[in-house]
């Protein structure tokens, strides 16, 4: 591509984009007329919010669905709100066009119509953009990223409580396994503090250690040997 068709082609998209911005203003202007008759005094912030809704709105879902929409999802709500504010923008036109007629006397109804059809599109601008953000896959590939770091956390945890559940039942039985060696460990050990010795009793041999049984040897009588 040479120069030529460089300057040409940024020339056309200035030139678009310079129409495109005196229509909005134009439609804007006639919307926010329209609107302000319409409303009357003490309804100029629904009427401001209209043109918002209206000119902004159609501006901004036209550049979503081209350079930002991912799902079908997306696609498809964008598309939506795109038609719902030209009809707006365009029977706001077609309005203040009409009412600029002197000969034209609008009828009561109109503005109950404008003001019920006003806050339609602003509620459905504003349902329009929990929509795709609900409907984001980037938002949904965060959400699964949290739903499997979740449920590692829940493994984890499962692997925890059945190991400590495990270690309490497997503790009974290891204090019944190891109570007596250290038991019999301690007394000796009292014994040697205090300098406690295993007695006789009864002329029998001594004492057993504590916590062991053992079954007196009976002593055998002499004989005296016969010459």
């Amino acid at each position: 591509m040479n120069f030529e068709e460089v300057t040409r082609n940024g020339g056309t998209s200035l030139l678009k984009n310079l129409l495109r911005a005196i229509l909005v203003l134009v439609t804007g202007y006639m919307t926010w007329s329209f609107l302000q008759t319409m409303m009357g005094p003490d309804g100029l912030i629904v009427a401001a919010l209209g043109l918002v809704a209206f000119e902004g709105g159609m501006v901004f879902w036209e550049k979503y669905y081209n350079d930002t929409a991912l799902s079908n999802q997306q696609v498809l709500i964008s598309g939506c709100m795109i038609l719902i504010d030209l009809t707006g923008v365009a029977l706001a036109f077609v309005g203040e066009v009409i009412l600029n007629r002197p000969d034209v006397v609008f009828p009561e109804w109109l503005p109950l119509i404008s003001l019920i059809g006003t806050v339609v599109v602003i509620i459905a601008n504003v349902a329009a953009f929990i929509g795709v953000s609900v409907f984001d896959p980037m938002r949904s590939m965060q959400r699964v990223d949290r739903q499997t770091a979740l449920a590692r956390m829940m493994a984890e945890l499962k692997i925890k409580s059945s190991t400590a559940a495990q270690l309490m039942a497997d503790s009974d039985q290891l204090a019944i396994e190891v109570a007596p060696g250290r038991s019999r460990a301690a007394v000796e050990e009292l014994r040697r503090q205090y300098n406690v010795v295993a007695t006789h009793v009864n002329g029998s041999e001594p004492l057993p250690p504590f916590g062991t049984t053992q079954t007196p040897g009976v002593a055998a009588k002499s004989t005296p040997k016969r010459p």
